[in-house]
């Protein structure tokens, strides 16, 4: 369960095309998230030591209002090519 106001929930991915590992050297990763109200929010994530795989961990306005969310990663290569992942509904609860 993801609560609202969460700090350092980490959203990660491991990125491929065609089956093989992307090589995400000089590329731009973001994570886009749609909040309830259907506003979007664009954060950079970083490339991990693993290859292929980027993560983001939330900050303190991140995940705020609770509610229904969407998120997606878009990958933009060095070559300049744009890579969209499949949409992720995901719930952020309220907390006491």
């Amino acid at each position: 369960m993801i609560y609202e106001g969460v700090v350092g929930h980490q959203f990660s991915a491991t990125f491929t095309l065609d089956g093989a590992v992307l090589d995400l050297t000089g590329a731009t990763i973001l994570l886009r998230l749609m909040l309830p109200d259907e506003t979007t929010s664009d954060k950079t994530a970083a490339t991990t030591m693993t290859a292929g795989q980027a993560a983001y961990s939330t900050a303190a306005p991140d995940l705020t209002p609770a509610g229904r969310w969407q998120r997606q990663w878009i990958v933009t290569t060095a070559g300049g090519s744009v890579y969209y992942s499949p949409i992720v509904p995901f719930l952020v609860a309220e907390h006491l």
